[in-house]
């Protein structure tokens, strides 16, 4: 009897060490798989207490987000990823926000130069992005005059 309980505890360890292995495993991939389809910098703004970057989830490509966006003459990504501290998830199921503090915002857009849009006029509302719009604004003005 003992030895039959030590083959089945044995057989039933094994077993749960290569489930949890599986488990590990896949949670890998899901994640390598999620930075091909993500835009981000280390980069974060200067006013953030959070430490840390907004991200935007959408079901767009990365491709759709290589627009220019007018007056600015910037991609819509140059603005969101280098001006605006997002990291940008394509190919998602939604069109959504998350700020520096977790609140998450989904848009009403649903074309990309259109949630570029919504997306600056959102963090421009603000506490620490209306900081970020007014440098924003700032370098534009400053560099349309050079």
């Amino acid at each position: 009897m003992k030895f039959a309980f030590n083959i089945s505890f044995s057989f039933l360890l094994t077993l749960l060490i290569h489930v949890t292995v599986f488990g590990q495993q896949k949670d890998l991939d899901i994640e390598t798989a999620m930075s091909k389809n993500c835009i981000s910098l280390d980069k974060v703004s200067t006013q953030n207490t959070y430490n840390n970057r907004r991200q935007i989830m959408t079901s767009f490509s990365i491709e759709d987000f290589n627009i220019r966006l007018s007056p600015h003459d910037l991609t819509c990504t140059e603005i969101l990823v280098g001006h605006f501290h997002c990291d940008i998830c394509f190919n998602q199921i939604e069109n959504s926000l998350t700020s520096y503090d977790g609140s998450k915002f989904y848009f009403a857009a649903d074309l990309p130069a259109e949630i570029t849009k919504e997306c600056i006029l959102l963090i421009s509302k603000m506490r620490m992005g209306s900081f970020e719009h007014h440098k924003f604004l700032e370098l534009l003005t400053t560099e349309k005059t050079d």
